[in-house]
């Protein structure tokens, strides 16, 4: 999976057409539009910055709905299908998540989606010599960071509701610089 960075405060959007404009949707009613007889968006790099985080969020929404769907005993060992809770939970954590991303241009990648045995979504990713696992559960999250994965592992655990943005910055940054 490419790595998308993105030189502006973007998070993620649906874009939609029209005849005479494309308009950019972004949360908490943010909207860019622009006539297309001024300026061509779909040859700009601006608009391929966008359309790539579009893909990204698009990638990562799809991933985890697919998950979402596993049946009971999905994986032939008697796991319970993924809760509806996780996977709202998951969705409102991941969504704080990649706009940090995007505000702060970091390098954002595809997780590893999953569900444990109990129906709790799971999303790992791993760069480098690091690993970060986010296990959502109805209405908390743990997260798992794993430094030097090859040599002499070292890990911080830690269970919350609800982390302020400044330690979701440092979750995120911590992986994806």
């Amino acid at each position: 999976m490419s790595c998308v960075a993105v030189q502006s405060s973007v998070t993620p959007f649906q874009q939609r057409n029209d005849s005479q404009s494309k308009l950019y949707y972004f949360p908490h009613n943010t909207k860019m539009t622009s006539s297309s007889a001024e300026t061509p968006y779909e040859d700009s790099l601006y608009s391929n910055e966008k359309a790539a985080v579009a893909r990204n969020w698009e990638e990562l929404m799809d991933a985890l709905n697919a998950v979402s769907v596993w049946p009971q005993n999905w994986d032939s060992h008697g796991s319970d299908a993924p809760q509806w809770k996780s996977v709202k939970n998951a969705k409102i954590w991941l969504l704080k998540i990649f706009e940090l991303v995007c505000f702060y241009n970091l390098c954002w990648c595809l997780p590893a989606i999953s569900a444990d045995e109990y129906g709790n979504i799971v999303c790992e990713w791993w760069k480098d010599n690091k690993k970060l696992t986010l296990d959502f559960y109805e209405s908390e999250v743990e997260y798992t960071k794993i430094s030097n994965i090859d040599s002499n592992p070292e890990f911080e655990i830690e269970i919350f509701s609800n982390l302020p943005v400044s330690g979701q910055y440092t979750l995120a940054k911590w992986i994806f610089v």
